[in-house]
This record gives C-alpha cells, sequence and structure tokens, in this order.
C-alpha cells in the first residue's frame, strides 16, 4: 500500500502517526491520554475520522484499524525515478540467473511477473512490486537417491547458522534463495502469484524472458 493511501490529521506526518501505531501494536488498546501523551494534543477524534483507529468494547479504549493496520506496515523510503528503477530490475535478473545457475541451491527461480506503479507511466516508484515464484529441486535429488527433507536440513546445517525450531531448519533453503534475490534493497517488494492471481492484477512476466 502506498503512502497516498493515508490521509492523517493535519499538523501531523505521516512517520509520527504510524510510528505511533506502532508503539502501541503489541498493547491490548490505548486511551485519549496515551494519545495526548505522544502527540502533545488530543487528536484521537482525528484520528478515528480519518479511519486509523476505532474503538473498543471497553470505554474510552482505542485500538488500530484495519487501515492503520496497514500504515503500521507501511515503509516511508525516499521515492525512486523509473531509471533507477529500470536498473534494479535489470540487477534482480542478473541474480536470477545467477541463482538458477548455482547447483548447491536447493531452489531455483520458476519464474517473476512484476506489477503494480511500476508497469504504469509513473515518472517515480515507491517500491517495486513483484510476483515470485520458486521451485523445489526436490525432483532432483530424489531421482539422485537423496531425500528431499534431508537435503533442507543438511544445507540449514551447512549454512553454520543456529536454528531455534526444526521449520526454521527446513525453511531456511527457500529463505536462502530470496534473500539472494532480494540483495537487502528495501525497493523489492516480493508476493505470490496466488494474491494477484485471485484478484486478477495486471502483471507483467519478466521472466523467463517471454522473446
Amino acid at each position: 500500500m502506498k503512502s497516498d493511501a493515508f490521509t492523517i490529521p493535519k499538523g501531523q506526518s505521516l512517520r509520527k502517526v504510524r510510528d505511533f501505531l506502532r508503539e502501541h501494536e503489541h498493547h491490548n488498546s490505548f486511551s485519549n491520554a496515551d494519545v495526548a501523551r505522544y502527540f502533545g494534543a488530543d487528536i484521537t477524534n482525528n484520528l478515528v475520522a480519518h479511519g486509523l483507529i476505532e474503538a473498543v468494547a471497553r470505554q474510552g479504549r482505542f485500538e488500530a484499524s484495519s487501515l492503520g493496520s496497514r500504515l503500521i506496515n507501511l515503509r516511508l523510503l525516499p521515492r525512486i525515478d523509473r531509471a533507477k528503477a529500470e536498473r534494479m530490475l535489470a540487477a534482480l535478473l542478473e541474480r536470477v540467473r545467477e541463482v538458477n545457475a548455482r547447483t548447491e541451491l536447493l531452489y531455483r527461480v520458476k519464474r517473476v511477473h512484476v506489477f503494480g506503479s511500476f508497469i504504469t507511466d509513473a515518472p517515480d516508484l515507491g517500491d517495486i512490486d513483484l510476483a515470485l515464484e520458486l521451485e523445489r529441486k526436490q525432483a532432483e535429488i530424489e531421482h539422485a537417491g537423496g531425500k528431499w527433507i534431508a537435503a533442507l536440513l543438511a544445507r540449514a546445517e551447512a549454512s553454520g547458522k543456529r536454528f531455534s525450531t526444526y521449520s526454521g531448519m527446513v525453511g531456511y533453503a527457500e529463505l536462502e534463495v530470496r534473500r539472494l534475490l532480494k540483495a537487502r534493497s528495501p525497493y523489492l517488494e516480493f508476493h505470490s502469484f496466488d494474491g494477484i492471481e485471485r484478484l486478477q492484477i495486471e502483471s507483467r512476466c519478466i521472466f523467463p524472458d517471454a522473446s
């Protein structure tokens, strides 16, 4: 969700409202006094009017609304121009090819689509929305006489990382590939294909190359 999807009380910054909601995200609720203490004035009614918070059953208490919860997860990054976004996408596709060439990795990239503002004529962007599908190399592992779960566990152990749960070990091989593709870029947002296909969101295939 983009920052321009939110309206906030006059005189407040989007970041400050977001940070207030984040600070209280794990509390049961908050009061008018909490709002006044944070903002220097009681703007509770304004936050309600803008759809960012809502009253809860307990009288005089509030919590983030569904819209407010989306604001909590909003990243406020400097916008980038289209030329920079194009370069980021080209670098991603190079990493896709590199990942798929690495035989030791247990997942390969099957397809990547770009959607959202990138496929419009917007001159600048807040991020790059990508639908990503990975494919297990399970068939190759088992054809060679190996066991898929054993391969996942071995990959996790070879990383040298410490895992607190079994699921963390089993899931490491997929996470490893996702991290390699993202390369710590805050502008690349990976999504599943389920959501964009269910909602029939327009997208453009960038891998494999349709040409």
